[in-house]
C-alpha cells in the first residue's frame, strides 16, 4: 500500500536500530540485566502461573509484553476520553438507536454504557514518529479481572519493579480492583450479581471469567440456566437453591445471542420487562459501535464512512471493508475491490464500514533479530457513578495485516500484557552506549 497522511511516513534518517523498532528509551541499565530479558523458560513459568490461577486461556499468549512511556499511554487514554464523549454526543443518539434491536432494548438501561473500549494501532505518522490510530470502539466490557493478574504475573517472572504499571486509573491493585468492583457489581452483595454469558465455560475468554469469579465472588452463569418468575430473575446456587439475581454483568455478544438461538433457549427475552440492573448493557453494545465511527472527529481517528453513503472512493487500495457488528475479524476485507461492494445486497450497506487502511509499525523486536512486528494497544474504560475511568491496557502483537487474535499463532504474536513506564525507568537509555542484550524489550513512544 502506497504511503498516505497519517499512516506510514517517510522512514525515519537515523539507521540506530532501536530507534527504527520505534524505542525512544530502553529500560534503565538493571533491566537489561539477565534477569530480566526474555527466554522460553521464562515465558514458560509466566503460562504455568497464570494458567493455575485462572486456568488456560483461549488465545495464544504472546512472549512480550508490549511497553508504553507514560507520554504515549496518556496521550492514547486522553484521546479516547475525547472520542468517546463525542460518541456520547445526545444529537447522535437518535441515530446510533436505529442500530439497536427491538429484541435488545432492555429495561432498566442505564444513561451511558458501563463498560467502553477504544482500540489505536500504532502506526508511524509522516515524521516517522509512532502513533496511535483508532480502529475501533465497542460498549462492551473484556478482561478486567484477568489481565491485572496477567501484568502482575509478568511482572513477578520478569522482576520488573514499580515504574512498570497498568492501573490506569488506581495506584495499586487494591485501588483497581475497587474500580473493577464497583463497575461490575455496584451497590449490590455479589451474590445477586451474575456474570452471564452464552455458553461460558466453552469461550475464549474463559479465563477472565475465572478471575472475575475469585476476584468479586460473583456467579459465572449460562444465559439459558437464568429462571424468570414474574419481573424477577433467579439462579440455582450449588445447594440448589434460588437466589434473586439483581445486577446482570453482560458478556454476551448480541450477534451470538441470534445466530446460536439462545433467545429461545433462555428463560427469559431481552427486552422483557424486568426488576434487574444491567452492566454491559445489550443497547449501548449496539450504540457505542463501530456505527459511531463516521461521527468521529478527532486527530487519532481514520476517516470512516458507511458504505451506504454515496459512490465508493476511487482509491478503494487504500480502505478496509467491515461489518459493523462482525466481531474476531470476521468479514473484514483488507484488500477491498469493486467486486466485493457489489456482493453487498443495496439494503444491506448501511451495515458496512469503509475505514482508511492502516500500516502498523514494526515497533515490536522479537528476541529473534529477523522478527519485527507491529501492535495494537486496546484502553478499557469503564463508567460508574463516579465517572468515566480509564481501567487497564490490552496488547495484540501481530505478524500481519490482522491484529485479531485468531489469526496471530506465531512465536512472539498474540495477546499481550501492556505496561506503561514511568520516566525514571527510562532516563538512562542503553548502557554505556552499548546496545541492548537480545531479549530485552524497548519502551515504545
Amino acid at each position: 500500500m502506497p504511503r498516505r497522511k497519517g499512516h506510514e511516513g517517510p522512514p525515519r534518517k537515523d539507521t540506530n536500530e532501536n530507534t527504527k523498532t520505534g524505542a525512544c528509551a530502553m529500560f534503565r541499565d538493571e533491566f537489561n540485566e539477565n534477569s530480566h530479558v526474555y527466554s522460553d523458560e521464562r515465558h514458560a513459568e509466566f503460562l504455568r502461573r497464570i494458567e493455575d490461577k485462572n486456568g488456560p486461556c483461549g488465545y495464544r499468549l504472546g512472549e512480550l509484553p508490549i511497553l508504553l512511556s507514560r507520554k504515549l499511554m496518556e496521550r492514547m487514554v486522553e484521546g479516547g476520553r475525547e472520542i468517546i464523549m463525542q460518541g456520547m454526543d445526545p444529537a447522535l443518539l437518535p441515530a446510533l438507536d436505529e442500530y439497536v434491536p427491538e429484541k435488545c432494548r432492555v429495561s432498566n438501561a442505564p444513561d451511558h454504557p458501563s463498560f467502553i473500549l477504544v482500540d489505536y494501532a500504532l502506526i508511524r505518522d509522516d515524521n516517522g514518529d509512532l502513533a496511535p490510530r483508532l480502529i475501533e470502539f465497542q460498549g462492551v466490557g473484556a478482561h478486567l479481572a484477568w489481565l491485572a493478574d496477567a501484568a502482575e504475573t509478568y511482572k513477578e517472572v520478569y522482576s520488573l519493579g514499580d515504574a512498570f504499571k497498568y492501573a490506569l486509573s488506581a495506584q495499586d491493585r487494591p485501588g483497581y480492583d475497587e474500580q473493577i468492583r464497583k463497575a461490575i457489581v455496584g451497590n449490590h452483595d455479589p451474590k445477586n450479581v451474575v456474570l452471564m454469558e452464552i455458553d461460558p465455560w466453552n469461550q475464549g475468554t474463559r479465563m477472565d471469567f475465572v478471575a472475575t469469579q475469585n476476584l468479586l465472588g460473583i456467579k459465572v452463569l449460562d444465559v439459558t440456566d437464568a429462571i424468570k418468575r414474574g419481573d424477577k430473575l433467579y439462579y440455582l446456587d450449588d445447594d440448589g437453591r434460588e437466589v434473586r439475581i439483581e445486577r446482570i454483568y453482560s458478556r454476551m455478544a448480541m450477534d451470538e445471542f441470534d445466530s446460536r438461538d439462545i433467545a429461545d433457549k433462555a428463560g427469559f427475552r431481552l427486552n422483557d420487562e424486568l426488576d434487574v440492573e444491567w452492566a454491559g448493557e445489550p443497547v449501548w453494545q449496539h450504540r457505542m459501535s463501530k456505527a459511531v465511527l463516521p461521527y468521529i472527529d478527532h486527530p487519532l481517528a481514520l476517516k470512516a464512512r458507511l458504505l451506504s453513503d454515496g459512490a465508493a472512493p476511487d482509491d478503494l487500495e487504500n480502505y478496509v471493508l467491515k461489518p459493523l457488528f462482525g466481531r474476531g475479524g470476521a468479514g473484514v476485507v483488507i484488500d477491498v475491490t469493486p467486486e466485493d461492494l457489489a456482493k453487498i445486497p443495496r439494503e444491506e450497506r448501511g451495515e458496512w464500514l469503509l475505514m482508511e487502511k492502516v500500516e502498523y509499525a514494526q515497533c515490536i523486536q522479537t528476541p529473534d533479530p529477523a522478527v519485527t512486528a507491529g501492535a495494537e494497544v486496546r484502553i478499557l474504560f469503564t463508567w460508574d457513578d463516579e465517572g468515566l475511568k480509564p481501567a487497564i491496557m490490552m496488547g495484540r502483537v501481530t505478524g500481519g495485516k490482522i491484529a485479531n487474535l485468531s489469526y496471530n499463532n506465531d512465536k512472539f504474536l498474540g495477546l499481550s500484557p501492556v505496561l506503561y513506564v514511568e520516566p525514571e525507568a527510562q532516563k538512562d537509555g542503553v548502557k554505556n552506549g552499548k546496545p541492548p542484550k537480545p531479549g530485552s524489550t524497548p519502551v515504545l513512544g
